[in-house]
């Protein structure tokens, strides 16, 4: 993996997307945001904003759950949105 920078705040997110997410899903996300790249728990995530505005999860599961939340807000924007995540030994 190369390097990636940014802490994306939900917000920023929205904003680079094109996208806003209603309150219920800005709460699930801010639940679960990481302010910490170096370490993000398997419910977690951080944002990323270089090369290219990404989510980062801590683990597969988490990834998937995030997908689904996102995905009807983001199937609407024309920019992308990559989601990643931890490989970890149960995956």
């Amino acid at each position: 993996m190369g390097l990636r920078l940014g802490n994306l705040s939900i917000k920023e997110l929205e904003n680079a997307c094109g996208f806003e997410l209603p309150e219920d899903e800005r709460d699930f996300m801010s639940a679960h945001n990481s302010v910490s790249a170096n370490k993000v728990g398997a419910q977690e995530w951080h944002g990323f904003d270089l090369p290219q505005k990404s989510i980062h999860c801590g683990s597969k599961a988490f990834a998937l759950t995030v997908v689904e939340h996102l995905k009807p807000y983001i199937t609407k924007s024309t920019r992308a949105l990559s989601v990643t995540w931890e490989v970890t030994d149960g995956e």
